[in-house]
């Protein structure tokens, strides 16, 4: 990263690596592009998204462990041990799109929880 490129910005409090290499090999190469960003002190946490337990066990190999794993988890969408999995490697979940893909019977619910 270019700091202070636009003359203000000295750090990112956080980057978010989205999607995982298809490879163990890719995926350390973005872990350890993203651990350059922390050492240079460009960035203070590092998080990743739709990172499975075993990618996330490959990230933490590496040395750093995401601060956050962004998944689809949500009231429609809540498989067992998801959370769980995280959490046992000290990594917070956060839920993207958590009310867009409610199942038709929670829609009535949300909306009057709305008003």
């Amino acid at each position: 990263m270019n700091k202070n490129s636009n003359g203000k910005i000295e750090y990112l409090d956080m980057i978010m690596l989205d999607y995982p290499c298809t490879d163990v090999e890719g995926i350390k190469g973005q872990w350890d592009a993203f651990i350059k960003f922390m050492d240079e002190k460009s960035v203070v946490h590092l998080a990743v998204s739709n990172f499975s337990p075993s990618q996330l066990d490959v990230c933490i190999e590496r040395g750093a462990v995401p601060t956050v794993n962004q998944l689809p988890f949500s009231i429609a969408n809540h498989p067992k041990g998801m959370i769980e999995e995280n959490v046992k490697r000290n990594i917070h979940v956060q839920s993207w799109s958590p009310l867009s893909s409610t199942l038709p019977r929670y829609k009535g619910v949300l909306a009057e929880v709305g008003k």
